[in-house]
């Protein structure tokens, strides 16, 4: 018998929730993309939050270095996407520190987090790119400008 049951299906995912102790989570599409390990210069599928090392050298493969690897690589957005504009979106579910979204395989895909299907835009309040929900930072802000809105917001009453 299977614990959870899925709840809606997305090209990036599906959405599940646990009938035993109620969680409720998105199991996220994997991706068989790799990149060449910067040491021993063979290729590994890299987007597992499990993998921390080369399987062929164990040269290790923290954060910082999978943006590295990615930013060398994946050099484009979506069809959204404009020649010059960003193409590394930083990751309103983990918010790391340095962007972390990259389009991989069809997908803005976070390095960091692991996290996979969200749009990302430039923020029209701060002009950051960023991932997040689309109407949220359209009317109100995205995960980097938040506090400074609410301050806004507090300021003019509401």
């Amino acid at each position: 018998m299977l614990a959870a049951v899925v709840k809606e299906e997305h090209k990036w995912g599906s959405d599940y929730s646990c009938i035993v102790c109620g969680v409720s989570d998105t199991a996220v599409v994997s991706t068989s993309e790799s990149v060449e390990c910067p040491n021993c210069h063979k290729d590994f599928e890299f987007f597992n939050k499990n993998l921390n090392a080369c399987p062929h050298c164990k040269t290790a493969t923290k954060t910082e270095k999978l943006i590295d690897l990615c930013e060398a690589k994946y050099t484009e957005g979506d069809d959204w996407w404009e020649e010059g504009q960003p193409h590394i979106a930083g990751c309103h579910r983990c918010q790391y520190e340095r962007p972390s979204v990259f389009f991989i395989d069809g997908l803005w895909s976070c390095v960091s987090c692991f996290d996979r299907g969200w749009q990302a835009i430039s923020c029209p309040h701060c002009d950051e790119f960023v991932t997040g929900d689309m109407e949220t930072i359209k009317y109100f802000a995205c995960y980097k400008c938040e506090d400074e809105a609410r301050e806004r917001f507090k300021a003019d009453g509401f």
